[in-house]
C-alpha cells in the first residue's frame, strides 16, 4: 500500500494544532483560576495570620511598656535653634555654628510619648538611621530616619500603625526632603481585613514646617497639607493591579516583623534600666556609685 507523501506531514502538523490548542485552553484555564484567587484575596480584605499575631505581639508590648517612654519635648518652637544632638533640648553657640548632623542617634530618645495635633497619645519607636547612598540617575548622599508611631485605643489594644521613612538630601544643590509613610489605621483583631492599609508620599524642596518637626528633627504624625500620593491597599471602585497590593502587603509584613523585633529589643533595654536604678537607690552601702 503506497502512503501519499503529504500524510506524515498532515499528521504532524495536526498534532501541533492539537497540542497548541490544548496548551492554550489549559493557560486560559490557570488564568482563570488565579484570577478568581485574587478575586478571593481582595474579597477577605487581604486578611493574613501572621499580620493579626504581628499586631497583637506589638500591642501587648506597646501596651506593657507605655509607662517607660520617654516623654517627648514637643516640636521645635525657635526656628533659629536647631539642636544637632537629640540628647540635649538646648545647644550652645558653637554646637549651632558647626551646623552639623548627628549619625548616632541618642538611645534615650529611641521610645518617646508625645501627643499628636489631634489630642492622641503616640508612641514613636526608632527603627533604623543612617546613611543610605545611590548612583541612579547621578551618585547621591542620603540621611534617613525609620521610625513608628503607634497608637493604642481605649481598651489598651493596638490601634494605629504609622510607618514612617524621612529621606533628606544634604549636599548636591537640592536639599529636598521625603516622607514615605505606610499607614494601618485598624481595626485589628483575628480574620480583620488589611485592605484599609495606606501608602503615602511626600516631597519637599527645602524642609518641613518647623512646627511639624519634632526637637529631633524627625516630622510628626500629623503633618499638614495633601501629599503628593495617598491610595489605599484595596478600593472596589478603583483597584490597583494584584501584583502591586501584593508587594504592599509583602512589604509590610517585612517592615512589622522588623518593627517587632525592635520594639522586643527596646523593652530589654528599657526593663534593664528600670531594674538597673532600682538596684542603686536599694544600695545603701554604696558599692552602685
Amino acid at each position: 500500500m503506497r502512503i501519499h507523501p503529504f500524510r506524515p506531514f498532515a499528521f504532524a502538523l495536526l498534532s501541533v494544532i492539537i497540542s497548541v490548542s490544548l496548551a492554550s485552553s489549559l493557560s486560559a484555564r490557570q488564568g482563570l483560576v488565579e484570577r478568581r484567587n485574587q478575586e478571593k484575596i481582595r474579597t477577605a480584605g487581604f486578611a493574613d495570620v501572621e499580620l493579626d499575631r504581628l499586631h497583637a505581639e506589638i500591642g501587648q508590648t506597646l501596651f506593657d511598656l507605655q509607662a517607660l517612654a520617654v516623654p517627648e519635648e514637643g516640636p521645635i518652637k525657635d526656628p533659629t535653634a536647631r539642636p544637632t544632638d537629640p540628647r540635649e533640648g538646648q545647644v550652645d553657640a558653637d554646637t549651632l555654628k558647626q551646623d552639623t548632623i548627628e549619625l548616632v542617634p541618642s538611645r534615650r530618645r529611641a521610645f518617646v510619648r508625645g501627643t499628636d495635633s489631634k489630642g492622641r497619645t503616640y508612641f514613636r519607636l526608632r527603627i533604623t538611621e543612617g546613611l543610605n547612598y545611590t548612583t541612579e540617575p547621578t551618585p547621591d548622599r542620603f540621611l534617613f530616619k525609620a521610625h513608628a508611631y503607634l497608637y493604642l485605643d481605649e481598651q489598651g489594644k493596638l490601634g494605629e500603625v504609622l510607618l514612617q521613612f524621612y529621606r533628606m538630601r544634604f549636599s548636591g544643590m537640592e536639599y529636598t526632603r521625603e516622607i514615605r509613610r505606610i499607614r494601618h489605621p485598624g481595626p485589628f483583631g483575628a480574620g480583620a481585613a488589611q485592605s484599609p492599609i495606606q501608602i503615602e508620599f511626600r516631597s519637599y524642596p527645602t524642609s518641613l514646617p518647623h512646627n511639624e518637626l519634632a526637637i529631633d528633627d524627625v516630622p510628626l504624625p500629623v503633618l499638614s497639607g495633601e501629599p503628593q500620593l495617598l491610595t489605599v491597599l484595596h478600593s472596589a471602585d478603583d483597584p490597583m493591579p494584584f501584583d502591586k497590593q501584593a508587594r504592599i502587603v509583602e512589604t509590610y509584613r517585612s517592615l512589622l516583623r522588623k518593627l517587632n523585633r525592635q520594639l522586643s529589643r527596646q523593652r530589654q533595654i528599657l526593663e534593664l534600666d528600670r531594674n538597673s536604678s532600682i538596684e542603686r537607690a536599694l544600695d545603701f552601702t554604696g558599692t552602685s556609685f
